[in-house]
């Protein structure tokens, strides 16, 4: 395999793609650090910016896309990546996945749909003893990638951004892509410092929010013209208004049927605010035994809040009316079934589970964020609380558990209007193909 000057863009000439991956050795290795200092500092050095070339046309061959994931859980990274992987025309591409760190709840979801995935035993965790084994992990990823013949490679989140974009330039594969999913202000310097040396061989990077984008903006220094806005997309069919949801959600948790839900979904870290959810509900559970609180999420290793939540309702005296099942492959379900939606974030990029309970037609109050602000434009979007407020967020709960029925379902058929306009999948993926040919055009 051959490494090319930088003008070139580090790619691999063809010959080389399909020559015995075996001469791979440590030398190789050595080209890294040169290719990240000499990499032009595309749509930023003067060159024409990706989003001004006009459309070209896709070769005959399908374009490989490659998704480089950390894990495959029940997540919003890998329902995004899922959600677009599986929509890309197939005609003109095909993607693959590249699960880092070999772990998987969801692999299943991606095999349904025809999607190969490749695991390797990366460590996500910061601890010296990780090194040598994540140098390896990315050296074998660069072999996959170039063996596959991968043409773009997309990353989302830091952990896979920089394996993911290292990893391809050791490949030659021409095009590299990473899309922004939260406001990371929580990263040391350093990881910022990474960011903005990566952004010199990444050929555009994708926001999900304008605040997204501003943060980033104003985090990691990287040339306003490498970034584009693209808002998550949801699957309308999929989630949509359903009549029979609220009995199966309600059989499927063991409450009668007649029993009120303030549901959450997200991760059961600290940065997702169940405190505040929990603080806010506890005296409405007390008052109401109808009410029911129901938080699905993904246990994590790192920052779980699990026990804490659940030590929060027994002490309040209300264990029984909170239920934490856990991950659902059936959300759409619990969405369409639940009464009002709550999200006490601290942190957001723009939440799928926010724009799919908008999708379904929930009645929904979410923390004053500006990633929330811009999916909530009024009153009719849902109700925005000050972040950490615990007060204020029982008081919009307070508010929507007790509106007229008549204008709960005008509102309900209001925000899912909107959200099919603003937020249909449909409208994400064309996006995403456009900045794909657009960064080919180029390489």
């Amino acid at each position: 395999m051959r490494i090319l000057n930088a003008s070139h863009r580090f790619r691999v000439s063809e010959e080389s793609r399909q020559d015995s991956a075996g001469d791979w050795d440590i030398e190789l290795l050595v080209h890294i650090a040169v290719n990240l200092m000499n990499a032009p500092n595309i749509a930023g050095n003067g060159e024409t910016p990706v989003g001004k070339v006009e459309m070209p046309t896709l070769p005959e061959r399908r374009v490989r896309v490659g998704f480089i994931l950390t894990a495959i859980h029940a997540g919003g990274l890998e329902s995004f990546t899922l959600d677009l992987a599986r929509r890309l025309p197939k005609e003109n591409f095909e993607a693959l996945v590249f699960n880092l760190t070999s772990e998987q709840t969801s692999e299943d979801r991606f095999a349904q749909s025809g999607i190969r995935v490749f695991s390797f035993r990366a460590f996500n965790r910061p601890r010296l003893g990780a090194l040598s084994r994540n140098f390896w992990a990315m050296v074998r990823l660069a072999r996959v990638l170039h063996e596959e013949r991968v043409d773009i490679v997309h990353t989302c989140d830091f952990f896979p951004a920089v394996m993911g974009r290292v990893a391809s330039l050791l490949a030659g594969v021409p095009v590299r892509l990473h899309t922004l999913h939260s406001d990371y202000d929580w990263f040391p310097c350093w990881a910022h410092l990474v960011n903005r040396a990566l952004a010199r061989c990444t050929d555009a990077i994708t926001a999900v929010s304008d605040a997204v984008m501003a943060s980033s903006l104003r985090l990691d220094g990287i040339h306003p013209d490498k970034y584009r806005m693209i808002h998550n997309g949801v699957d309308a069919d999929v989630f949509a208004p359903d009549p029979s949801a609220r009995n199966r959600m309600r059989e499927w948790l063991g409450i009668p049927r007649d029993a009120r839900v303030i549901l959450s979904v997200g991760a059961y870290s600290r940065r997702k605010g169940h405190r505040i959810t929990m603080d806010a509900a506890i005296p409405l559970l007390r008052e109401d035994p109808r009410l029911h609180l129901v938080i699905l999420g993904q246990q994590l290793h790192r920052d779980d809040d699990t026990q804490h939540l659940l030590d929060m309702a027994r002490t309040a005296g209300v264990f029984s009316q909170v239920h934490m099942p856990g991950p659902r492959e059936e959300i759409a379900t619990y969405l369409a079934g639940c009464d009002v939606y709550c999200m006490s974030s601290y942190v957001e990029g723009l939440s799928l589970a926010a724009l799919e309970a908008q999708m379904c037609g929930c009645l929904c109050v979410f923390s004053d964020l500006p990633s929330f602000r811009e999916i909530v434009r009024d009153s009719d979007d849902g109700l925005l609380f000050p972040v950490g407020d615990a007060p204020a967020l029982r008081t919009c709960l307070e508010h929507l558990l007790h509106l007229d029925p008549i204008v709960a379902s005008a509102k309900r058929e209001l925000v899912r209007t909107r959200a099919v306009e603003r937020f249909s999948l449909e409208n994400m993926v064309a996006r995403y193909v456009e900045i794909y040919r657009q960064a080919l055009a180029q390489s």
